[in-house]
């Protein structure tokens, strides 16, 4: 973990102000032994909005019906949206 502090202060010439803040910055781990996805993509089954699926390492939610369409290649007006990283394989 990194800790990161940070100073800004201004003056008008009449009157100054100055404030702090710390910020920790946390390693990401990865766990070395992931779980299997029990939501794992399927290109024959049928999803519904709403339906969220892990493929290529992300999760992802269908934003209507679909099949057969690869969540890695929706793009931003695609079936799918990225939600997050998986936690799984």
């Amino acid at each position: 973990d990194t800790s990161l502090s940070f100073t800004v202060s201004v003056s008008d010439g009449k009157a100054s102000s100055s404030a702090s803040a710390t910020v920790v910055v946390a390693q990401h781990t990865t766990d070395p032994n992931p779980g299997t996805c029990d939501n794992a993509w399927d290109a024959s089954a049928v999803y519904t909005g709403g339906n969220q699926v892990t493929h290529a390492g992300k999760t992802w939610e269908a934003k209507w019906w679909t099949q057969g369409d690869d969540p890695s290649k929706s793009g931003e007006w695609g079936v799918w949206k990225e939600v997050g990283v998986a936690n799984c394989n």
